[in-house]
Parts: structure tokens; C-alpha cells; sequence
């Protein structure tokens, strides 16, 4: 999808989320059930998210979907069979990348401009198929402790090595 036309909406940066598009496995949500997507890409945006997500579906013939009202997080189901998550940006781009779960989705390019952000070193972990957090791996897991599971999903199926750290976290 071209995003070009909707310049002016906020958009501050797109997330790919590596390791979800590398695997078979479908996200949770509705527009998930039975689905597995072909691209799953996040907008992280400084405007209104809900706007923008029925903008680029009506722009795309795409689905337009609220995943969480509280949190303001939509997606997009496009007719190629990829998503776009969009996500607003109330404590800035940093903060938002050092929630996710490993540092290989916690990479970002800017829109427009497309400035590589990817303050917690995922792309050397992708690289070298190695699993770490962006922050302690037990803060990670407290927030949700799924992670573990994902963690261990990852390394089975790509082949990632989970680094020491994140292995003592999943043991304590």
C-alpha cells in the first residue's frame, strides 16, 4: 500500500514485525480468526488513529477494524492479506519500541523520510538469530508473560537462539 497520499495524518513511523511475518502462526483478535496474514505492519501515529486506519481501508477496499477502544489501537486487513496495526504515539517512539517483545520488532522506519530507528540493537539480533528485550527481560515478562511462550515458539520455529538473559528470566 502507498502511504504517500496520506501524508499529513500523523503518521510518524511503520513497524515490521519481523518475526510475526516469518511465522505461520495468527496474531490474536478478530480480524486474526482464521487468517494468517501476509505482512503485518504497525503505524505508529501522532493524530487520530481511527481516521487514518478508515482512511487507508476506503483508499485500499481493505477492513477497518478498533482492536482495543481503551488504547486506541485499529488494524487494517488489506486484500493482499496483510495488516496494518495502528497505534498512537502518546509517550513518543522510544517508549513505544521498548514495549514490545524482542528487540527484533522493536525497529522502526520513519514515514515519510524513511529514517531507520532501532534504538535497542534489533537488527544485529536479526541478524545473528538471537532473542533479547528491549528492557529487562522481567519487566517483559511481567507485563505479559506470553512472551515466554513466544519466546520459545520463536526459537522452535526460525531457529532464534534465546539469549541468557532472557532464559534466566523465563526460569525465575
Amino acid at each position: 500500500i502507498d502511504l504517500r497520499h496520506l501524508g499529513g495524518n500523523g503518521i510518524q513511523f511503520g513497524r515490521v514485525r519481523f518475526l510475526e511475518a516469518m511465522q505461520s502462526q495468527p496474531e490474536r483478535g478478530l480480524a486474526s480468526i482464521g487468517r494468517h496474514p501476509k505482512h503485518i505492519i504497525d503505524l505508529a501515529v501522532d493524530g487520530d488513529v481511527e481516521s487514518l486506519g478508515r482512511a487507508i481501508a476506503d483508499s485500499s477496499s481493505g477492513h477497518f477494524f478498533v482492536m482495543h477502544p481503551a488504547s486506541q489501537t485499529a488494524r487494517v486487513a488489506l486484500e493482499d492479506g496483510s495488516w496494518l496495526d495502528i497505534v498512537p504515539l502518546p509517550l513518543g517512539l522510544e517508549a513505544d519500541l521498548k514495549r514490545r517483545d524482542f528487540t527484533v520488532n522493536a525497529m522502526a522506519v520513519s514515514v515519510p523520510g524513511h529514517r531507520f530507528v532501532d534504538p535497542y540493537g534489533g537488527l544485529l539480533d536479526l541478524a545473528l538469530k538471537v532473542l533479547r528485550t528491549p528492557g529487562l527481560p522481567s519487566d517483559s515478562f511481567g507485563d505479559d508473560p506470553l512472551r515466554m511462550l513466544r519466546a520459545a515458539r520463536f526459537s522452535s520455529q526460525l531457529g532464534f537462539a534465546v539469549a541468557d538473559e532472557v532464559v534466566d528470566a523465563m526460569r525465575s
